[in-house]
């Protein structure tokens, strides 16, 4: 599925904030010290080790699409 190709959900520490933020995240979802943030897969390779990698879901491109345009 062409979504989870181009997109995935890392869920990560609040100390990667920084890091993260300079991927240019498309939508962030703050948890208990983490944050799920929803990134391109351009940032795959610098997202690893900072967290759970998750799948993108329909759902979710849409979810971010409906914040931002709030």
């Amino acid at each position: 599925d062409s979504i989870s190709e181009d997109y995935f959900i890392l869920d990560a520490n609040d100390e990667h904030r920084a890091q993260i933020e300079a991927m240019h995240p498309l939508s962030s979802q703050k948890g208990l010290g983490t944050t799920k943030w929803l990134l391109s897969s351009q940032y795959a390779d610098q997202a690893a080790g900072l967290g759970d990698v998750h799948g993108v879901k329909l759902a979710d491109l849409f979810l971010a699409l409906q914040k931002e345009a709030a």
